[in-house]
């Protein structure tokens, strides 16, 4: 209740002013009406209590595994301030650029999720592809990305190649943590990497690597070889030759 009685409107209750982030409102709402009733104390027990509650109903309604947008996520927490508050407490785990995850889920693999739902356009390539796809264990430090020439991302967390409608070949779904992206295909994976290190010992882990993972599609290669003038074809040959 507020001075004389009255009850205190919606801008004011402490609830909304919480959910609102308006905390120096409130304690000043609260200090100014309530200070011959109430100590300080009992206003920030009070205060924390509420808090509390409402984090701990937000955090519920979360689910147990997420990637979300701070936008998103702020819709659900309440607050910026809720947000960093619960990163700190180890909750939430910041991927940078504005996204966030549940700490239970790698930082690499929440990344290329938020790729996939916020990015759709975006083909995963380059060494993440060659990270997700098992043939490098080179270490990623941001998501390497293919888009159209035609089409723009800006992100921190990505790598962008703007790039011909022909280098956009051998694209495939794979299901991440309930989510399918968009990745380029283990052909065409390996043919990324003949392109970043041409014939040296990145391109021939992934090679002999791909080898035990299937038997060779040469049909396949020889199609991307061609559409990307690559020579992973004659590689793949010389391998299997070789014993």
């Amino acid at each position: 209740m507020g001075e004389f009685g009255k009850p205190y409107s919606k801008a004011i209750s402490p609830v909304n002013a919480i959910k609102t982030d308006t905390w120096g409102a409130f304690c000043h709402v609260f200090y100014r009406k309530n200070l011959t009733f109430w100590g300080c104390n009992k206003i920030a027990t009070y205060a924390d209590k509420v808090v509390r509650l409402l984090h701990m109903g937000a955090l519920k309604k979360l689910p147990k595994r997420f990637v979300l947008r701070s936008k998103d996520l702020e819709r659900r927490l309440g607050s910026r301030v809720a947000i960093k508050r619960e990163t700190e407490r180890g909750t939430v785990q910041s991927l940078g650029a504005g996204l966030y995850a549940s700490p239970s889920i790698d930082p690499m693999t929440a990344a290329v999720i938020a790729v996939a739902k916020y990015y759709p356009q975006a083909v995963i390539s380059g060494r993440t592809a060659l990270v997700i796809h098992k043939l490098s264990d080179h270490a990623v430090e941001r998501i390497e990305v293919d888009i159209p020439k035609s089409t723009r991302i800006v992100n921190k967390m990505l790598e962008v190649h703007r790039v011909a409608e022909t280098r956009l070949t051998g694209i495939s779904k794979l299901e991440l943590e309930g989510t399918k992206i968009k990745i380029y295909d283990l052909e065409r994976a390996l043919c990324e990497a003949y392109r970043l290190d041409p014939a040296g010992p990145e391109f021939f882990t992934a090679l002999k690597r791909y080898l035990k993972q299937k038997e060779s599609d040469t049909k396949r290669i020889k199609k991307y070889d061609e559409a990307l003038g690559t020579k992973v074809l004659v590689h793949v040959m010389q391998e299997l030759a070789d014993g």
